[in-house]
């Protein structure tokens, strides 16, 4: 087909009709010079066409197109059929090879593997292979027969010798038999005389080792001639000159004192009287240098026609006798500072008791495990031992000293019955310890006493020991740095404790506790701010005042304090449940909790128990916390207050080192103590005013505690406290009272 310039067909020439070839989507292309090949089916999709057009050029111009359609199906048509012919001559020939294969190998290989299959060398020697006319095979058969021919002839050959052999093995085997039988009992014979040998040679190494590694010695006695003859080893450790016999009287008299020589005389007396089997002593003998060493004796007798013998061994024990001694004064006496331990008091005591008048004095070190935590235990070692060394010192006839055990000691006062007397040595040795302490280790110490006298007391030493307890408690509840004298009224106390003690475990058991809530209010507006969770017994009219104590010295605290914040919590939640808006709850917490390095994990955690925001709770602390672990607490606390809690210090300005504390101690606001306002507010409120201007400057806010009159509360207000808790706005009250007064 060829087109014009326009495009428009001017000639066609082919099979095909005009309308079914579409050459419009390539001549745009092709005027531009390009020639392009495609190929199409028709509209019918019978023929495969492949279409050219190219363009025409006249002059170096394009002026027309030229399309050529070249169709396929012949081509196809006879490619298919050359494929077919193709394939069945593969076919054909695949078939004639496995003709050929099969019967030239396959079967001449299955005829010879039968026949091999019928050989057999134990019941048929004669049979051979069949060698066929044309036998493909033919050679290899050759070889297998040879090789039966050869095996037969050597069959044959063992057989007609086996009966040689068979007497000549018996001739053999009876000829080794004998032989081995001869060999084994000269064997035996060998062996008995070399188990002998080695049993001799063992006890006697055995013997020379259990002598020298015994530091042993063997010595013999002639008591007819009255001679005594010593080991070589003997002489060598005790640095002698003794050879041979010798009289024994001369050794005695050289070597053993008169008392070691006739404690050994009056054992060898029992032995030859039938009063012990054999001689045992322990003597003590001087060597060559004047060294006093320890032996054990041993030794009996060989009796027969011509002479009566001791023979004997000489250990020596001195080793044993020091650890012997070592173990003794370790049994009685303190192994840290030396002084007589208790079990040398039960001794002393039983000794002196039955006829005398005296006094059993426990004294205890105050604050010391205040001084062993912060100055560490080496050197709270040295400061009992110190003590230890000025008690040694104290030369006294009628006074013991023993270490009890911790920091406790035992004075011993003995034939003594004149209470002022018995006073007067107590308060001399407690003002003499303290100033020997001072000059030595440069540490103040004061010591606590109870005491108790005998036979007025009692006269069991444990009786004594717990009166004396009873008083020393006395005496450190008082103030310590004090001595008391047991009185049966403190006996009371201590029931009243124990009781109380007996109650707080069974409240921690049996929900014995609940919380009381004291509001605390803005200075300036009177508007509830905060609360303070106060602890009281459920079932028990008895005052925190009384309670609280106990609980610390018995380290109940710790679990009452967790219940405490776990109670506040929990009501914070009721509230926030009810719709009241939250108000923070102050909790006091105890030092023990604080030293507790997992405590603020344990807030953290209670804090999303019930979850509360950290913010409502204010951790209130005292500070007697500082007294133990400075680094510890502060650490305790700052994370604390990175948990999003408040620190408060409470009870401010009763003692310690209070404004010293405020410089670094992370706290968020100082309670000022009850005493300050009941001593200065109303007499001298420039101490407090002061002492408020110097806390707001450090950025923490004040509250006064224990407000009780309208005057304190208006002289707050004027001096600028941010904060006042008291009676003189509520008394602390159940959850419900406040939900009715402060919430509602």
């Amino acid at each position: 087909m060829l087109y014009d310039k326009n495009l428009s067909v001017v000639s066609y020439v082919g099979d095909f009709q005009q309308e079914k070839i579409n050459d419009k989507p390539y001549l745009d292309e092709v005027l531009n010079g390009k020639t392009v090949v495609n190929e199409m089916i028709d509209k019918e999709g019978e023929i495969n066409i492949v279409k050219i057009l190219m363009p025409v050029f006249s002059e170096g111009k394009i002026t027309g197109i030229l399309s050529m359609g070249l169709s396929l199906k012949s081509l196809i048509i006879s490619l298919y059929k050359y494929f077919a012919i193709s394939l069945l001559i593969a076919l054909l020939t695949s078939l004639i090879i496995l003709l050929i294969v099969n019967k030239k190998i396959i079967k001449p290989i299955d005829v010879l593997s039968e026949e091999l299959s019928q050989i057999d060398l134990e019941g048929n020697l004669e049979y051979r292979v069949e060698i066929f006319e044309n036998d493909d095979f033919a050679d290899l058969k050759r070889v297998i027969n040879e090789m039966l021919d050869k095996i037969n002839g050597y069959v044959n050959n063992i057989k007609e010798h086996k009966e040689e052999l068979l007497v000549s093995n018996e001739e053999l085997a009876a000829t080794v038999e004998q032989l081995t039988a001869a060999e084994e009992e000269l064997r035996a014979q060998y062996e008995e005389i070399q188990s002998y040998n080695e049993r001799l040679q063992e006890l006697q190494q055995k013997y020379e080792i259990a002598i020298e590694g015994s530091n042993s010695a063997v010595w013999e006695i002639d008591l007819e001639k009255g001679t005594i003859n010593l080991s070589e080893s003997f002489l060598q450790m005790m640095g002698i000159s003794l050879y041979g016999e010798n009289e024994l009287s001369k050794v005695f008299d050289t070597v053993l004192e008169e008392e070691d020589k006739q404690r050994l005389i009056d054992s060898y007396h029992r032995y030859i009287h039938g009063y012990s089997d054999g001689i045992y002593s322990q003597i003590k003998m001087k060597d060559s240098k004047g060294r006093t060493r320890w032996f054990l004796i041993s030794a009996r007798c060989i009796k027969d026609i011509k002479a009566r013998k001791l023979y004997g061994i000489l250990t020596e024990i001195t080793r044993l006798k020091e650890q012997e001694e070592a173990i003794t004064f370790l049994a009685y006496n303190d192994h840290l500072t030396g002084l007589p331990n208790r079990r040398m008091l039960e001794k002393t005591f039983k000794e002196v008791v039955k006829d005398g008048h005296g006094a059993v004095v426990l004294m205890d070190l105050d604050n010391f495990k205040n001084i062993n935590d912060t100055k560490g235990h080496v050197f709270g070692d040295a400061l009992l031992k110190s003590v230890s060394e000025f008690f040694s010192q104290m030369k006294e006839e009628n006074i013991n000293f023993f270490r009890f055990g911790g920091d406790e000691f035992i004075i011993l006062i003995k034939n003594e019955m004149n209470t002022e007397k018995i006073e007067g040595k107590v308060k001399n040795i407690i003002d003499n310890l303290a100033e020997k302490i001072k000059d030595v280790l440069k540490v103040n110490i004061t010591a606590s006493s109870g005491i108790a006298l005998y036979p007025i007391d009692g006269l069991s030493l444990d009786d004594l020991l717990m009166k004396a307890d009873v008083a020393l408690y006395g005496a450190k509840s008082s103030g310590k740095n004090k001595y008391i004298f047991f009185n049966n009224e403190m006996i009371d106390r201590l029931k009243e404790r124990m009781e109380i003690e007996e109650i707080l475990r069974d409240s921690i058991n049996n929900d014995g506790f609940v919380l009381y809530y004291q509001p605390i209010i803005d200075a300036k507006s009177y508007e509830v701010v905060s609360f303070e969770a106060l602890l009281r017994l459920r079932n028990h009219n008895i005052s925190p005042a009384k309670f609280i104590p106990i609980a610390e010295d018995t380290n109940l605290i710790v679990p009452i304090g967790e219940w405490v914040i776990k109670e506040s919590l929990m009501q914070l939640k009721g509230w926030k449940e009810k719709g009241y808006k939250l108000k923070p709850i102050a909790i006091n917490v105890s030092p023990a909790q604080i030293k507790d390095k997992s405590f603020p994990k344990k807030v953290e955690g209670m804090l999303e128990e019930f979850n509360i925001e950290p913010f409502y709770i204010e951790l209130e602390i005292t500070e007697n916390i500082m007294l133990e672990n400075h680094d510890d607490v502060i650490n305790t606390l700052r994370q604390l207050k990175d948990i999003g809690v408040k620190i408060v210090l409470d009870d401010f300005g009763t003692g310690y080192s209070s404004i010293n504390y405020l410089t670094y101690l992370p706290v968020d606001k100082v309670k000022l103590d009850k005493s300050l306002s009941d001593r200065f507010l109303t007499h001298d409120a420039l101490i407090v005013k002061n002492l408020i201007s110097f806390v707001k400057s450090l950025n923490l806010k004040v509250v006064a505690e224990g407000i009780e009159t309208k005057v304190q509360r208006d002289l707050l207000k004027e001096i600028g406290c941010d904060f006042i808790q008291g009676y003189v706005f509520s008394k602390p009250v159940p959850s419900e009272k406040i939900e009715n007064k402060f919430l509602g």
